[in-house]
């Protein structure tokens, strides 16, 4: 799902999945966290997908948030939010 809500733009994605407990919505963006569940279906990662997703998002202006999905069903929604455009810079760049 993707909206345009004035000068942001609003991403939504949604899992048929476990779904996240909301006590720990806000750790999974924290550096090789795992959950359980992810740890007992695979044996790959280490825990930096959503750190990262995180990190770009902030880099941009926007936030990224862990929710559970829109119609109450099993499931995970993650939210992304971004600016439509990058501020302007007012100092040129530093030379490289």
């Amino acid at each position: 799902e993707a909206r345009v809500h004035g000068d942001r733009v609003r991403l939504a994605v949604e899992d048929e999945g476990p779904g996240v407990d909301p006590a720990l919505r806000e750790s999974i963006f924290e550096p090789f966290t795992r959950l359980d569940e992810a740890r007992d279906r695979d044996r790959g990662g280490v825990g930096l997908g959503l750190y990262l997703c995180r990190q770009i998002c902030v880099g941009h202006g926007g936030t990224i948030e862990a929710r559970g999905r829109a119609d109450g069903a099993r499931g995970a929604r993650f939210e992304v939010e971004l600016p439509l455009r990058q501020p302007v810079r007012t100092q040129p760049a530093a030379p490289r």
